[in-house]
């Protein structure tokens, strides 16, 4: 089951993706390059807060929102039993 068309999506951005990974690829920073402070700062302004900080994954994210809110071991955390494994081990 198809849920979105990525490639409709794609094309009807290609001129301006191609561009930007055409930037990346030429200085070659793929981790931290100056890419990933435009994107968290456009972020940022985007939801209304001063910062915003963007990761690698699902698993860092929910990392860092548990550690941003200091839950650490013998917290109660709730969740869901429909979920991805990731989310049980960061809680644990």
């Amino acid at each position: 089951m198809q849920f979105i068309d990525i490639q409709a999506q794609y094309q009807a951005y290609k001129e301006s993706i191609d561009q930007r990974m055409k930037q990346v690829m030429d200085h070659g920073r793929f981790i931290m390059g100056p890419e990933v402070s435009e994107i968290e700062s456009v972020l940022a302004d985007y939801v209304g807060v001063q910062h915003c900080i963007t990761t690698a994954s699902g698993t860092d994210s929910l990392e860092i929102a548990l550690r941003a809110l200091e839950i650490g071991a013998g917290d109660e955390v709730i969740t869901v039993p429909f979920t991805w494994i990731s989310t049980a081990e960061v809680i644990a």
